[in-house]
């Protein structure tokens, strides 16, 4: 007989208790002395994908230490390789459990996006062991305090990694403007009250926990910048560890930080409240849409809001938001500084001046959750920009948010399809992957209206654009190329061929390419 004893957790909710119970023949990886505490196991056969596992805890935990000012409050940290487990992953208080098909990586076969991907789960579930586990959402109607934290941190803390992976630029264009897509009523709020609902029938980890949550954290911390946001964690974790807390101990830590913090004045003498605003976004569905029109007699700008149309509603909804304003113009390119200039509330207009001749873009590096409506005037001269050889001076967030905004109102019939069409002209020009996801998101929605003989002239058009571009970034794969490089080609070699680019289709007789497009079926499932 053998009698195991064990060491008394803390206090944790009962949700994050597990047990794994491992065959003899599953090895244990342990490296260097510093992360003894830091075990991975698995079947022999997953040696390789282990060691990548093992390599980014040691990596993130040492991060999320120094940025919560809270060590780890376990002993040990066991990560699990499991045959067939029902989710991705589970934050088990120093247990870790990861379904063994989505930590599995094969550098000959698979994309390379899909080695980011399994560095996100990982760090996903390390960024729980604090936000979910030390501080628990007092009730599951917060699960976004929980899974909107861990999803933007994840990305927060790969970027900080791999600096070149532009983890935050993904998130941008495809989690925030997928988010802002299905948010017209097919998404569920975050503030889904579950006290009087039946479980079975609701989904609680829904995309607004996954997606609109965590962009809305996003936007917070460009607002209060990273100094401001970090200590507010601080001080969230400092005043509620091992507790559950509600929304109000969030905003009040936030707040804390915020008076003290010397380089905001405009915030503290407008007696700023961050529960005030964080409410608007989170006890309302939907999102604004911001209005921006110029008097081009004395180039002042108005911008005003209203609440995006519901497409489910019988009765239209108008719900205000307090939105932190940013905006660059054509005599003022920086695009870096993601702090707003000040507050648009509701019911209020905000107002600058620039140049009568000059465009401007609301929003910088699309921080805050919402789309832009320029008058047409301004929206021309925004396009002529992009088509010319200066569109790199705007930020390539910006002409990501620019396609998907002006897409989204096309289908609302607010704008011309000739407009969007000379706007999407500017691609044949354009290498940044970032800047083509949301287009390549619009080819794919527009799928079946492919096969419509109405069609023909939109496929002629992107035909052009795409052998432009793959003049430029060629194809055949380069060793030499970026990950950037080589996603753009198999998607513009995927949709030229769909269009019936020559060239495209010659080469497709090609076995190699066409083995290469086939992975693109993987690659399509989503970041």
């Amino acid at each position: 007989m053998v009698w195991t004893h064990f060491n008394t957790t803390p206090v944790m909710s009962t949700y994050l208790v597990g047990i794994v119970i491992v065959p003899n023949s599953f090895i244990r990886i342990r490296r260097s002395p510093k992360t003894l505490t830091i075990s991975v196991w698995c079947k022999p056969s997953l040696e390789i994908q282990a060691r990548f596992v093992h390599s980014m805890a040691e990596k993130v935990t040492p991060l999320l230490v120094e940025y919560t000012n809270s060590s780890e409050k376990i002993p040990k940290m066991d990560h699990i390789i499991v045959h067939d487990y029902p989710a991705n992953g589970m934050e088990n208080w120093g247990l870790i459990i990861y379904n063994e098909k989505e930590v599995v990586y094969n550098g000959s076969t698979d994309l390379t996006f899909r080695r980011k991907e399994i560095a996100l789960l990982i760090t996903h579930e390390l960024v729980h062991q604090w936000f979910g586990n030390l501080v628990t959402p007092s009730w599951w109607s917060y699960a976004w305090m929980s899974e909107g934290f861990a999803t933007f941190l994840e990305a927060y803390f790969i970027n900080k990694i791999h600096e070149d992976w532009r983890i935050m630029d993904f998130f941008v264009v495809q989690s925030l403007q997928e988010s802002l897509t299905f948010d017209v009523g097919f998404l569920n709020s975050v503030t889904l009250q579950l006290d009087d609902v039946n479980f079975e029938r609701v989904n609680i980890f829904n995309a607004a926990v996954y997606e609109k949550a965590p962009a809305l954290l996003r936007m917070l911390y460009h607002a209060v910048g990273d100094e401001v946001f970090r200590k507010g964690i601080i001080k969230y974790f400092e005043a509620n560890q091992f507790g559950s807390v509600t929304p109000d101990d969030l905003w009040s830590a936030m707040q804390s930080a915020l008076e003290e913090a010397p380089y905001i004045p405009y915030m503290q003498q407008q007696d700023f409240k961050i529960k005030e605003v964080m409410d608007t976004w989170m006890n309302q569905e939907l999102y604004p849409v911001l209005n921006v029109t110029i008097n081009y007699a004395t180039g002042e700008v108005a911008i005003t809001q209203k609440c995006v149309r519901n497409v489910r509603a019988t009765e239209s909804i108008n719900n205000k938001w307090w939105i932190p304003m940013t905006y660059a113009d054509q005599s003022n390119l920086d695009f870096s500084n993601t702090m707003p200039n000040n507050w648009l509330g509701p019911d209020q207009t905000s107002r600058v001046e620039i140049s009568t001749k000059n465009w401007i873009i609301v929003n910088v590096q699309q921080t805050a959750y919402c789309r832009v409506y320029y008058d047409i005037i301004n929206l021309e001269r925004i396009i002529s920009y992009l088509n010319s050889e200066e569109y790199m001076n705007i930020h390539v967030l910006n002409r990501a948010q620019i396609i998907d905004d002006t897409f989204a109102f096309l289908l609302e019939e607010q704008l011309d399809l000739s407009v969007f069409m000379d706007l999407i002209s500017y691609l044949s020009r354009e290498r940044d992957y970032v800047a083509w996801s949301p287009m390549f998101r619009i080819l794919a929605r527009l799928s079946n209206y492919f096969l419509l003989p109405e069609s023909k002239k939109f496929k002629s058009r992107m035909v052009g654009i795409f052998d432009k571009l793959l003049q430029h970034v060629g194809y055949e794969e380069d060793f030499n190329d970026d990950d950037n490089t080589k996603i753009v080609r198999l998607e513009a070699l995927k949709w030229a061929c769909i269009f019936g680019h020559a060239e495209c289709k010659r080469r497709a007789a090609s076995s190699t390419l066409v083995a290469r497009l086939d992975v693109l079926l993987w690659f399509d499932r989503g970041y």
